[in-house]
């Protein structure tokens, strides 16, 4: 299902560049479009499935006492090299920090003894080709950079961050602009993280593809 699913997400974000540059070409022919702004600030909020067997074995618990879903908020700055008409070349970053929390229950609804949470941060560096005009315009993005991501035992103590890891992803997005300078943006990410060994501070977790799904507002 997750396969089905990521492969649907991955044809759409293929496509949408196809369907910007028809767009772009319903225009009156006498009008060049114009090209990319020269930046394009980015405020999301995301939403990913998580979860793992090796963290759950290593914090002596089922895989379903841990949280299935982290939300939280994305930031992006993109600035644009190389504009020309229908076309535009940008580099930038992107920082993701979000949160799941999960708190086990019997069989009566009440709230039982386990509760657990698992937290997400990442840095990275990103180079995008970008297809449309000015006021709306597709995109294909890739990067990498560090990423954080563990889970523990939401017992209200302080926790230490895990060391990170330099993690790859690659995806896509669109922006639509609906005033001069802000417009509605969407974006599909994939991460694909690195195997961690357990210490005795941190639990292990496994190789796996988490996909980032976001909308929020662009500034340009």
């Amino acid at each position: 299902m997750r396969l089905t699913v990521a492969a649907a997400a991955l044809a759409w974000t293929v496509s949408v560049p196809a369907l910007a540059l028809a767009q772009a070409a319903t225009q009156v022919p006498a009008q060049v479009p114009k090209p990319l702004p020269l930046f394009a600030f980015d405020a999301r909020g995301f939403m990913t499935s998580v979860g793992d067997v090796t963290t759950a074995n290593d914090l002596h618990i089922t895989a379903t006492n841990l949280p299935s879903k982290v939300r939280g908020f994305e930031l992006a700055a993109n600035v644009y090299v190389k504009r020309g008409p229908g076309l535009a070349i940008g580099f930038g970053g992107d920082f993701v920090m979000g949160r799941g929390r999960h708190t086990t229950t019997d069989t009566t609804g009440a709230a039982a003894d386990i509760k657990t949470a698992t937290r997400l941060t990442s840095f990275s560096g990103n180079a995008s080709l970008n297809f449309g005009q000015r006021n709306g315009w597709s995109y294909l993005t890739g990067g990498y950079g560090p990423m954080q991501m563990w889970s523990y035992m939401d017992d209200g103590s302080p926790r230490p961050a895990p060391p990170s890891a330099i993690t790859f992803n690659f995806g896509g997005g669109a922006r639509w602009f609906f005033s001069s300078h802000v417009a509605f943006t969407f974006d599909i990410r994939f991460y694909y993280t690195t195997p961690q060994v357990s210490t005795e501070i941190f639990p292990g977790r496994g190789r796996r593809r988490l996909t980032l799904l976001s909308a929020g507002i662009s500034i340009r």
